[in-house]
């Protein structure tokens, strides 16, 4: 016979107070997490998030969430499915993860301690919703020193709640409240966070972020797909950015998975474990109408890390991070997610190549190997990637528009004088080459870094002796001679 909510709280609650050595023990590793590893307001935000965006009720149904900021109190609600036992049971212990989340690959947490962020910042969290009301609340245990109170919930009956919360509570959602401390920092580093709201770019189902501070629409922040088919995130109905996206669903090599297989749970969840197929994003902000790259952006795994790594577009997908969100964990599963970029970003701008609009920015998106004593370990299966590629994939656009080549094929005309003279006469002086490059591409500095050929100012004496050049110039003189000998 299933519990009541209640009976299930009140069960959770008897359990982990029946040992006070053991939890005093606990409680320091909570306040370590707490404090440390999860102390800042984007690590909090982000795991709530998170939380928000793997309870979905549905595959066509996104999520819209509301955070609502007041003098004593941070309200964060969300529409998506309400709290289970599961759940109750996940966010009143740590590490030990919700077994639907470990073997979901369509769920992004699995370790069971972001929870735990919130506790940073609060010293009392509420959790409202359906049938639930219970708190976590330090004060609560003030004449225990060293106390756990971060995994013992107490349940809270709705007279029970402070008075200034019972009217502020929409209880058709998910109702995170934490009680907050130092309050006006937080309010400051929550609205800093949010002035660039790419946080949910690629959340799979938050689709929607609003901030409302003492009942006043700060932020109203909304993913959606705009008329042209580019991603779009709008903030109170202005266009903050737009995206090009392109998605991947790459197959796991059975060799990998038997690799993984042999690290704990903790390191690599049961769903990476057993994945047949890894799905990847790549995006780059479309400014009118061209590419803008930059190379200060993020890896995202669904929200972003802290790791930048010189791509000059976005990269997401199911890397395994560190807890802190600010490295890539050094394991093979990193390194072959990375290596499947190269190949992606390779097909990518042959795409590219081939769309009248972008091709000439196609070969911006190039992210040079890194130096080998420099690179990051799992970078090198991208290095890798990159050298088997490079040479053959087709994505430089020549001068007519009409011919898509690879760097072995293609000519950069540094001195511009194919503007002026026919472009059979400058391939004639390489071998291997089949046009000019488009004069307006982007990346040239990365292209010749490659190895692609190029013409320059100090080649045209050898252009001049050139045998096609020289006998189509007698060939032109001798044909003029004889128009004025007739």
């Amino acid at each position: 016979m299933s519990l009541t909510p209640q009976e299930q709280v009140v069960q959770i609650y008897q359990q982990k107070t029946s040992n006070d050595a053991l939890a005093r023990d606990l409680s320091g590793a909570l306040k370590i997490i707490s404090d440390t590893v999860f102390g800042q307001v984007k690590h909090i935000i982000h795991e709530l998030l998170q939380n928000a965006d793997d309870a979905p009720i549905s595959v066509d149904k996104s999520i819209e969430v509301e955070i609502r900021l007041f003098q004593n109190y941070l309200i964060f609600s969300h529409t998506g499915r309400h709290f289970s036992e599961d759940d109750v049971d996940a966010i009143s212990s740590i590490g030990s993860g919700e077994s639907r989340k470990t073997i979901d690959i369509e769920k992004t947490g699995f370790k069971g301690v972001g929870f735990k962020a919130v506790f940073g910042r609060a010293s009392c969290v509420y959790v409202i919703s359906n049938h639930y009301s219970f708190r976590f609340d330090k004060s609560h245990w003030a004449d225990r020193l060293n106390y756990p109170w971060q995994v013992i919930p107490i349940w809270t009956d709705e007279n029970e709640l402070p008075e200034e919360l019972n009217n502020l509570l929409d209880r058709t959602r998910v109702n995170i409240v934490l009680r907050l401390n130092e309050i006006n920092l937080l309010h400051k580093e929550l609205l800093e966070l949010f002035q660039k709201p790419l946080l949910m770019l690629f959340l799979r189902n938050v689709n929607r972020v609003t901030i409302n501070k003492d009942n006043q629409i700060i932020h109203d922040i909304k993913k959606q797909h705009l008329e042209n088919g580019h991603l779009g995130i709008t903030d109170r109905g202005k266009l903050f950015c737009e995206c090009l996206t392109r998605n991947w669903n790459r197959n796991v090599p059975e060799s990998l998975r038997t690799e993984l297989n042999n690290l704990p749970d903790h390191i690599c969840p049961p769903k990476i474990k057993n994945a047949f197929k890894s799905t990847l994003t790549l995006a780059i902000f479309v400014k009118e109408g061209k590419l803008e790259t930059n190379y200060a952006l993020p890896i995202y795994c669904y929200l972003p890390t802290s790791l930048t790594l010189d791509f000059p577009f976005l990269i997401n997908g199911d890397f395994l991070t560190n807890a802190e969100r600010t490295d890539l964990l050094l394991i093979s599963w990193n390194s072959f997610l990375l290596g499947e970029v190269a190949q992606c970003l390779f097909d990518w701008m042959e795409e590219l190549a081939g769309n009248k609009q972008y091709q000439l920015d196609a070969p911006a998106l190039i992210r040079l190997p890194s130096n080998e004593k420099e690179s990051k370990q799992y970078l090198k299966e991208y290095n890798n990637i990159f050298k088997q590629n490079f040479l053959q994939k087709k994505f430089i656009v020549s001068q007519s528009g009409e011919n898509i080549m690879s760097i072995s094929n293609a000519l950069l005309d540094q001195s511009d004088i194919s503007k002026i003279v026919p472009e059979r006469y400058l391939v004639s002086l390489f071998s291997g080459i089949e046009h000019i490059a488009h004069s307006d591409i982007t990346g040239k500095g990365k292209l010749k870094a490659l190895g692609c050929k190029e013409f320059g100012i100090d080649q045209l004496q050898k252009l001049i002796e050139s045998p096609l050049f020289v006998n189509d110039f007698y060939l032109t003189l001798f044909k003029i001679s004889q128009l004025s000998i007739i």
